[in-house]
């Protein structure tokens, strides 16, 4: 039989062994690409708008339909 011939066996085994490593090494490339992270330092947060007092209460500000309560610009670094 081919598993009386030692390099037969080994052979098999050393493809079996690159074949489950190329698998996992795959598997953990397709995880780790899937994860996004954004690092960044915000600093300098400042109004975009200001206006005065008098016109304040008269301003609507939409975003799609949606009113926004303040704007703000962040510088990230």
């Amino acid at each position: 039989m081919w598993y009386d011939n030692a390099m037969l066996v080994g052979i098999a085994g050393a493809v079996a062994g690159a074949i489950v490593t190329g698998l996992v090494s795959y598997i953990i490339i397709k995880k780790t690409t899937k994860i996004k992270r954004v690092d960044g330092l915000i600093g300098n947060v400042s109004s975009l708008l200001s206006f005065s007092e008098n016109i304040k209460e008269q301003l609507e500000i939409k975003y799609a339909n949606v009113e926004a309560h303040s704007v703000y610009m962040f510088c990230f670094k």
